[in-house]
């Protein structure tokens, strides 16, 4: 499955971009590839929400700095703007509540 989503689109939709792909992975069982454009931006905003999300399950909350932090580590520009940034921060609180 392949589709292109432009940035307005992508923040607007982030969510159900994230239950869409885990639904299409519990059911085929198989790797799964997932990218936008250069890979930081979206992307990261995409790998930390999944992140934030089983944080929030095991410990009952989210720790959105280091886990930006961290991923900036092994790949600079993670979570590139403050859109991106604002997305996390806006959602958090979905994700511990």
């Amino acid at each position: 499955m392949q589709t292109f989503l432009q940035n307005h689109m992508f923040y607007k939709t982030i969510f159900s971009i994230y239950e869409a792909v885990f639904e299409e992975k519990r059911q085929h069982k198989e790797p799964l590839c997932l990218y936008f454009s250069a890979g930081v931006g979206r992307t990261g905003t995409f790998i930390a929400v999944d992140y934030l999300l089983d944080q929030a399950k095991v410990e009952g909350q989210v720790d959105i700095y280091h886990c930006v932090k961290a991923m900036r580590t092994k790949r600079t520009n993670m979570v590139q703007t403050q859109v991106n940034k604002s997305i996390l921060y806006t959602h958090a609180l979905s994700c511990v509540c």
